[in-house]
């Protein structure tokens, strides 16, 4: 990987794409010190233009550090002498080879979505989860799906 970033950094034709890349590096080396303990729940996407974008593992925080979105930037800009971030884009994901689960997280690229789907049911109903009451098919924590209790009108606990 250094060689072709190496190539790539002589030729100015890549410019931008190099200094996006150096200085995602920087911002991964001072991961943890940026988020502190939300370090974890988070992952570096990448930096195109100013844009940092950042996966996060639950959809709650993608609205919480929307909310904290400014300040954020400023603690990301003291890293370098300038501004070089001007936008953060938070959003809900995970890497393709990843499946979580409440409890654990499996990871093996050698098998099929169709396989990947079928251990994340079978390590839901290990942790607990049962089949819907109302439409019975999605697995649930609750006697009643979230998908049900929208429907019908129901309170979300």
């Amino acid at each position: 990987m250094q060689y072709i970033f190496e190539i790539l950094k002589k030729n100015s034709k890549y410019k931008t794409i190099t200094k996006d890349l150096e200085r995602g590096i920087v911002i991964k080396k001072n991961w943890e010190g940026l988020f502190g303990k939300l370090a974890s729940e988070l992952k570096y996407g990448y930096l195109k233009k100013g844009l940092l974008v950042i996966e996060s593992r639950n959809q709650m925080w993608v609205n919480e550090i929307d909310f904290y979105k400014n300040d954020l930037l400023k603690k990301i800009n003291s890293l370098f002498a300038r501004k070089v971030v001007y936008n953060l884009k938070i959003v809900f994901g995970f890497s393709a080879d990843e499946v979580f689960t409440p409890t654990t997280k499996v990871k093996n690229t050698s098998i099929s979505l169709h396989e990947k789907v079928l251990k994340k049911i079978q390590l839901k109903r290990k942790a607990g989860y049962k089949v819907c009451k109302v439409c019975k098919i999605n697995l649930t924590s609750n006697e009643i799906c979230v998908l049900c209790k929208i429907k019908t009108n129901r309170p979300i606990r």
